[in-house]
Formats: structure tokens, C-alpha cells, sequence
């Protein structure tokens, strides 16, 4: 599992560098807020009525890294999207191996992707 986790990491890292010629990367700081992982799922589910729909690795950008250069850019976790069907609200999270999770992205009016193009 190691070795796979190595080379899906070796995969982004080189593909990201062999696109960088293309690509005119500008850094934004993004703030994640972080907890510990069996809370935020309760309240998830408690507060917004969210269950998770998809799941998988995730890698994510250490702010002021540079990928290119440091193997140590990149932290790894599970992400998980979680949503409402019925209101709509949905997160984006990523849950690392410590047992801390962290909010990327929350947000409303989630659909299947297409959907909005048939109104």
C-alpha cells in the first residue's frame, strides 16, 4: 500500500512539473479548519444533515512549498465529500493519518454535474 501511495504521489508531482511549462500557477492561500475527525462528522451529519457521497486519496499543497523541488510539499489524507440531497449544502474535507480532519470547502445548491445545464 506504501509503494502504491509513493507512486500516485511521484505521479503528481511529475505530472504537475511536466505541466508547469503550460501553466501560470498563482499561489492563494487557502485556510482549512481542522478538528478532530469523529465530532466533525457528527456534526456534519447532526447539524446539516450530511452523509458522504464520494470519497478517495487527496493530496494537498503545504502553503510556501514548492512541489517541484520538496517531497515534503505534499501532505496526503482521505477526502471526502459530503452533502444533503434534500438542502443542498455540501463539504469538502480531507482526514489525515493523526485523526484530525479539515474543512476545505462548504458551500449550497449541489447537484449532479450537468443538471444546471438542462434549465
Amino acid at each position: 500500500m506504501f509503494k502504491k501511495i509513493i507512486t500516485s504521489l511521484n505521479f503528481f508531482v511529475f505530472a504537475g512539473a511536466a505541466n508547469a511549462e503550460f501553466l501560470e500557477y498563482k499561489p492563494m492561500p487557502m485556510f482549512g479548519q481542522c478538528t478532530e475527525t469523529a465530532p466533525y462528522v457528527l456534526m456534519l451529519e447532526t447539524e446539516y444533515g450530511e452523509q458522504a457521497v464520494l470519497e478517495g486519496n487527496g493530496f494537498i499543497q503545504l502553503l510556501g512549498r514548492d512541489p517541484a523541488t520538496e517531497m515534503n510539499s505534499i501532505a496526503n489524507g482521505y477526502m471526502t465529500i459530503s452533502t444533503n440531497f434534500d438542502t443542498g449544502t455540501f463539504t469538502v474535507s480531507i482526514t489525515f493519518a493523526d485523526g484530525m480532519s479539515c474543512l476545505l470547502i462548504d458551500g449550497t445548491e449541489f447537484v449532479p454535474f450537468g443538471s444546471q445545464l438542462d434549465n
